[in-house]
C-alpha cells in the first residue's frame, strides 16, 4: 500500500465497510507488529491483535474522522495493543 486512503473511502451509505478494511489492512497490521521488533508473540497472539484492531475500529466507527487516513488510526491501535500485550510477557 503506497499511500493511505481516507476513512471516507471505506464508507458506503454512511456505514463503514469493514470487509474492505480487513482485506486491505490485514498485512499492514502484521508489518506494524514486525516493525516493533517484537517476535515473542505466538501466531495466536498476533491474530488476537489483528482481530482486536478491527474490533476497535468497528466499535469506534462513529468517532472516526472521515477526512483522516485510516492507516494512521490502525497503526496507533496496533501499537497500543502490542504494548499492552508486552506487559503480560
Amino acid at each position: 500500500m503506497k499511500e493511505g486512503k481516507l476513512i471516507k473511502y471505506y464508507k458506503n451509505n454512511d456505514e463503514l465497510d469493514l470487509e474492505k478494511i480487513v482485506d486491505e489492512y490485514n498485512n499492514y497490521i502484521h508489518k506494524v507488529i514486525r516493525n516493533m521488533n517484537y517476535y515473542k508473540f505466538s501466531n495466536e497472539d498476533i491474530e488476537e491483535i489483528v482481530a482486536d484492531t478491527f474490533f476497535i475500529i468497528w466499535k469506534n466507527r462513529e468517532k472516526l474522522d472521515e477526512n483522516k487516513i485510516l492507516s494512521s488510526y490502525i497503526a496507533g491501535i496496533v501499537k497500543n495493543l502490542v504494548r499492552e500485550k508486552r506487559k503480560n510477557y
